[in-house]
């Protein structure tokens, strides 16, 4: 049996022709389906670093008011909810810190 090498090299080329697309289809979209795992992976850590420091400024921003209780005339009504909101703030943070630092918070208010 004798092979023509012409039909056996356009045979060859045409197969790659028809896998060629399959193949870059398939590459595409496993690097596609990563890249939007990336994505969404640091779309969430952002969300979570947001709210974090959302909570550490409310933090912050209640611990000086409480902190200034002393030298502000403020009425009892008002100096009740600067307390409120400096616990509230507290026991929203609690879960973010470490073990010695929600002890000492949870002794603390």
């Amino acid at each position: 049996m004798k092979f023509d090498t012409s039909f056996t090299i356009t045979a060859i080329i045409a197969f790659i022709a028809l896998l060629s697309p399959i193949v870059t289809a398939i590459i595409n979209n496993h690097y596609l389906t990563k890249q939007k795992t990336l994505e969404y992976s640091e779309t969430a850590r952002q969300d979570t670093s947001q709210h974090k420091q959302n909570l550490f400024e409310q933090f912050l921003s209640a611990s000086g008011k409480f902190i200034s209780i002393p030298v502000n005339t403020l009425t009892y009504k008002e100096e009740n909810e600067v307390i409120n909101e400096f616990s509230i703030a507290c026991f929203l943070i609690v879960p973010y810190l470490d073990d010695d630092d929600q002890n000492t918070m949870n002794n603390f208010s």
